[in-house]
């Protein structure tokens, strides 16, 4: 019903549109105009977003995924005797990645943000949380372009579990193969994608409106911060990974509550969990 209600506010929205349009003939699109500042435009969302969160104290630490995604603490079998290499494409301000380094005391990381603020941003929570820097390589680099691959701050077959945690969604549909074709080419044989983000009907699905929806086909929205936000099934998911190379070992929905004590009024959350190989 909540996706119906969006489809028809969309609707009525570009017949709207259009109706100017057409009372304004003069009113058009510069032909010399392309996409090309499209990227710069989706750095500039983030970094304005990142910014005005720069303490880092916006995104809680996410300390749960060392009991979602074991793996996370062991010693890779591959690598007995060498340090467990992590990746994460995304990292943001650290919340994923520094729990888990800072309670699997071998692993040693790699990670990039389109965001030089969120970087920055993490470089100091690695040093109030006691973490030697010399264990995490941060970069700033721009994921979702096939081209932004080759410059990849992760070298080829350089990571046993690459982590891709609440990122993949910010993208539309049509780059997320980039993104995944990036961890393909980090993951050393065997490696493992470790995969966590928002699942179709979350509460934020719900609540946006048809004005938010700017790809009705692809069911992609927009925050009022300019980011976008796209919501996985597990068909979804399964599908766009093995299309990347993987192998499904978990996709699957996790379901919890939330109370809002103010309104006592109970929410429903929805993520999408998964792991994924390479063979």
């Amino acid at each position: 019903m909540a996706v119906a209600r969006q489809r028809a506010e969309y609707a009525q929205l570009q017949q709207q549109k259009s109706t100017l349009f057409q009372q304004q003939p003069n009113v058009h699109k510069n032909q010399d105009q392309d996409d090309s500042d499209d990227d710069e435009s989706y750095s500039d969302k983030w970094e304005e977003f990142h910014g005005i969160h720069s303490t880092g104290r916006f995104f809680k630490e996410k300390r749960y995924l060392t009991k979602e995604f074991p793996r996370l603490l062991e010693q890779d079998p591959r690598s007995i005797g060498q340090p467990h290499r992590i990746g994460e494409i995304g990292c943001g301000c650290g919340s994923a990645l520094i729990p888990v380094l800072r309670e699997n005391s071998e692993a040693v990381a790699v990670a990039c943000d389109v965001s030089s603020t969120a970087i920055g941003v993490f470089d100091d929570m690695c040093s109030q949380a006691g973490i030697d820097r010399c264990r995490v390589q941060l970069h700033v680099h721009s994921s979702g372009r096939m081209e932004s691959v080759t410059s990849s701050p992760f070298s080829s077959k350089s990571i046993d579990t690459m982590m891709i945690i609440f990122t993949l969604s910010a993208f539309h549909p049509r780059d997320m193969q980039a993104v995944l074709k990036e961890a393909w080419d980090s993951l050393d044989s065997g490696g493992i994608l470790l995969l966590r983000d928002y699942g179709l009907y979350d509460m934020a699905h719900l609540r946006f409106t048809g004005k938010q929806l700017v790809d009705p086909e692809f069911l992609v929205y927009q925050r009022a911060e300019g980011t976008l936000s796209y919501f996985f099934s597990v068909e979804s998911l399964q599908k766009m990974t093995e299309q990347a190379g993987f192998v499904t070992d978990e996709c699957k929905y996790v379901t919890t509550y939330v109370t809002n004590l103010k309104k006592n009024r109970k929410m429903r959350r929805v993520f999408i969990h998964g792991v994924f190989k390479k063979p």
